[in-house]
């Protein structure tokens, strides 16, 4: 055959590949899309998740359904979506604790940098140590004090090993050099009646479920990890202005299986940062201290590659291990 008929041959297929490519991206999407989200109905982030998820439906023109997936701190849903079809129709709503799992276990996890697409953020946030107003310390400085004389006394709760909240804390116990006891829970309906009652001394939890927990009266706030303080906690101090270097803020996203068309992920990026200038939704964000954020999807890719990589040296430096 002739280098020109072969030339010919492959514009052609170039050239309908992308005819076809891009016919499939307008006609996008065919049918309900699923938004699959790793944390019990009835939380934050499952609230936040079916705001947007609404909101994005007047765009595309279909329901965005979400479906709960709970378990190992958002592993399960992650998995299920990152071996979904690429088609668009089934997406994940991601957050921090995705790289925590994968920092504390690289070799057995999904990979939030490689194995999705990335849509884009919705959120971020400072979070924050709380303590039931009957724990023996009542501030940072208080915590370290007590938990040096009382090492291993101090029992702190998490969503689940691997899960943004047992990060944070064995982050902070390794910088402030004291020894905490960790107690995982199933996600945080079991853990915050325990807080409240004083069963266990002492959680972190990003803005949005801490302010709630705080205005009961039941907990104080002891310090924010995070890079700034929160508007409706003005005197809560930044525990990086205690001489502790630890700076670890939660976000949430939207991704799909790797292998989506471009068209596609575009559309749904579009149709996630329309959602984000709503005033309906920027208004349940700002209420509970979230920043919106809109971004592309290369921005957010690199985004969680940095935060990835930051969170993997930590686990390695403070020894935190999948337990």
């Amino acid at each position: 055959m002739k280098k020109s008929n072969v030339l010919r041959i492959a514009i052609i297929a170039v050239l309908s590949w992308v005819m076809a490519t891009g016919s499939a991206a307008q006609e996008f999407p065919t049918r309900p899309i699923l938004m699959v989200v790793g944390t019990a109905a009835g939380s934050s982030a499952d609230a936040m998740a079916r705001l947007v998820a609404g909101k994005m439906s007047k765009s595309l023109g279909q329901p965005v359904v979400v479906e709960n997936r709970v378990g190992a701190g958002g592993a399960i849903g992650a998995a299920f979506v990152a071996k979904a079809p690429p088609d668009g129709q089934t997406i994940l709503f991601i957050f921090t604790a995705a790289l925590v799992q994968r920092g504390l276990n690289p070799q057995n996890s999904v990979d939030p940098v490689n194995d999705f697409a990335h849509i884009g953020m919705i959120t971020k946030s400072a979070g924050l140590l709380l303590a039931p107003t009957s724990a023996p310390f009542k501030s940072v400085p208080e915590l370290i004090a007590y938990a040096k004389t009382f090492p291993g006394k101090v029992d702190y709760g998490s969503a689940g090993i691997g899960s943004g909240s047992h990060y944070a804390i064995e982050a902070f116990s390794s910088k402030a050099g004291v020894k905490l006891n960790h107690v995982p829970y199933k996600g945080t309906s079991a853990l915050m009646p325990d807080l409240l009652t004083g069963r266990i001394q002492l959680y972190y939890t990003n803005a949005a479920d801490a302010v709630p927990a705080i205005a009961s009266g039941k907990v104080v706030p002891l310090g924010i990890i995070g890079t700034k303080r929160i508007s409706v906690l003005p005197d809560v101090p930044l525990i990086a202005d205690m001489g502790i270097n630890l700076s670890f803020e939660p976000w949430f996203g939207l991704v799909g299986p790797k292998a989506m068309r471009p068209g596609v992920v575009d559309k749904l990026n579009a149709a996630l940062n329309v959602a984000l200038s709503d005033a309906e939704v920027r208004e349940w964000l700002t209420a509970r201290s979230l920043d919106t954020v809109q971004s592309s999807p290369n921005a957010f890719a690199e985004y969680m590659r940095k935060d990835l990589a930051d969170i993997s040296e930590v686990i390695r430096q403070s020894g935190m291990k999948a337990e």
